[in-house]
């Protein structure tokens, strides 16, 4: 009873010192702020090293959403905000014995008006309650390494191997509007040492930052003329798989909208999660070609099979190169390639495909450059391909 009511009392000290940390938006994620930690005598961490203080820091949840969501398309809209009133959280630590599970799928929930009512919640979010089970957890200070990853909801999620990998599959269509809006959302994997100079805003103690995003990626393809455009007129453009090009309909590869996504977080080793997709087998899901390219000399241009010149895509990281083709000024069609290895679509990214259009030696295309950024207005450029 002795070491209960110091640990009750500890608890509470902690607790009392922390405030409620307000995060601003996070370029291209989703929103949640939530406070949890766990119970049992080996939750409560090893003491720190020489010439610290010795005491119990609970694990805390945080993080906030992005510009332009795949659901709100809204700065700074808090996870609740957007709909969601409800997400589970995977956590575990390294150690020397192996990995070992902190956080097994627990259930956090949105209670309106309890922000710091317990020691579980400091803005609205708690687990404690919600299922029997679930206790408050603490930082292990003797752990080599933590990792946490969460979703909103999912189809399916399985661990691979519990020392190797987790899964979690997600069933995307972004061939409809209402389809992109019900996909759940997931974070990408938060990894630290605790390093102070590696993870400066990850080290053991400090709130957990989640990120999340939709399982979706935007593509669009521009026309940048680098001599005056007037007298200049595109037509028959279309940007599909190289292999679409001369093959016949039955053979045709397309722009694949529906299928699953498994994401996969590694539980040792790597730091990064990595993506795989199925695509549907039913081929009328699919785009035969991007065809409407972004304007962004006119801006009363109306966009019919496409969002402002986006096409919102399922991801895919390993598909073949793309070729445009395009008639200028009614002559015989050109064509320009993209490289297989640029045409690989990570979730929560936008990819925009320059061509760039020249009257050297009559009127045709000239290069093409490639930007890829966050789902946000942020552009960063560099040039892939001279031809």
């Amino acid at each position: 009873m002795k070491r209960e009511t110091r640990n009750v009392k500890l608890t509470k000290t902690i607790i009392s010192k922390i405030s409620l940390i307000s995060f601003i938006s996070l370029v291209s994620f989703v929103s949640l702020v939530s406070s949890c930690g766990g119970g049992g005598d080996d939750d409560l961490g090893a003491p720190q090293t020489a010439g610290q203080k010795e005491e119990l820091v609970p694990i805390t949840f945080n993080g906030s959403q992005g510009i332009e969501s795949a659901v709100t398309r809204a700065s700074g809209t808090p996870l609740h905000d957007a709909g969601v009133n409800q997400f589970h959280v995977w956590g575990y630590k390294n150690m020397t014995s192996g990995t070992q599970t902190v956080f097994p799928y627990y259930q956090v929930d949105w209670r309106a008006n309890s922000a710091a009512t317990s020691t579980t919640n400091t803005n609205n979010w708690d687990y404690i309650g919600t299922v029997s089970d679930q206790t408050i957890k603490y930082w292990d200070w003797s752990a080599q390494a933590y990792r946490f990853f969460a979703v909103t909801g999912c189809d399916s999620h399985e661990a691979d191997d519990p020392n190797n990998a987790y899964k979690i599959n997600i069933t995307a269509d972004a061939s409809s509007a209402s389809a992109i809006d019900d996909a759940p959302y997931f974070s990408r994997l938060w990894y630290s040492t605790g390093h102070p100079t590696d993870y400066p805003d990850k080290q053991f103690g400090k709130p957990v930052t989640l990120e999340f995003v939709k399982p979706y990626a935007r593509v669009r393809f521009i026309y940048n003329y680098v001599y005056p455009r007037e007298g200049i007129t595109l037509s028959g453009q279309k940007f599909r798989p190289s292999v679409d090009v001369s093959a016949g309909e039955d053979a045709k590869v397309k722009i694949p909208r529906k299928g699953v996504v498994t994401v996969t977080y590694p539980l040792s080793g790597a730091d990064k999660e990595s993506y795989s997709m199925v695509a549907d087998a039913d081929k009328s899901t699919r785009l035969e070609a991007f065809t409407e390219d972004f304007d962004p000399e006119n801006d009363t241009k109306i966009y019919s099979t496409c969002d402002k010149g986006w096409y919102t895509v399922i991801p895919n990281t390993s598909q073949v190169s793309y070729t445009l083709t395009v008639s200028i000024n009614g002559g015989t069609p050109k064509t320009a390639v993209v490289p297989e290895e640029y045409m690989q679509w990570k979730p929560g990214y936008s990819y925009t495909y320059i061509f760039k259009i020249t009257d050297k030696g009559g009127i045709e295309i000239g290069w093409v450059d490639y930007k890829v950024t966050p789902w946000t207005d942020m552009e960063v450029s560099k040039s892939v391909y001279n031809w």
